[in-house]
């Protein structure tokens, strides 16, 4: 009885302490997309919200950008000379992606840097403005650190 009393206590705490170390709830992305898709019907918000969220992804510090996307938790951070090459994509989603690309299968090596603005559908029209919008500040941003 003393032998199983240790072992019900030692695998209690072993279970509160693996659920003390499981990751915490990604954001549920469907929720997410929803949001954006009324975000990304009023223009100005938009553009001012995504530009909030570029800033919060990316910095410029002596020459180098720092790229961390916030879904990923700053977990992970990229470090890129800002002459890195960088485009903005437009359609499911709105993301931008720094550096040269290397092709392959999504198992395959990356080369690539991707921070993502917006989960929500991005029709032409909204990009031509807000994408447009966002698309300056980083070319501002990198324009200015290379002064």
């Amino acid at each position: 009885m003393r032998y199983a009393t240790i072992a019900a206590c030692l695998l209690m705490w072993l279970w509160s302490f693996g659920s003390a170390l499981a990751s915490p709830k990604e954001p549920d992305l469907a929720a997410r997309a929803k949001e954006d898709d009324l975000l990304m019907k009023d223009s100005s918000r938009a553009g001012s919200e995504l530009e909030g969220r570029l800033l919060a992804s990316i910095r410029v510090e002596d020459g180098i950008l720092i790229v961390s996307d916030p879904a990923m938790g700053h977990v992970f951070s990229s470090y890129l000379p800002v002459s890195a090459p960088w485009v903005l994509h437009c359609g499911v989603g709105m993301r931008v992606v720094f550096g040269a690309s290397v092709t392959g299968d999504s198992d395959g090596t990356r080369n690539d840097v991707e921070v993502t603005l917006t989960h929500s559908f991005v029709d032409q029209k909204t990009c031509a403005i807000v994408g447009l919008r966002v698309a300056k500040r980083l070319k501002t941003m990198v324009q200015d650190s290379a002064r």
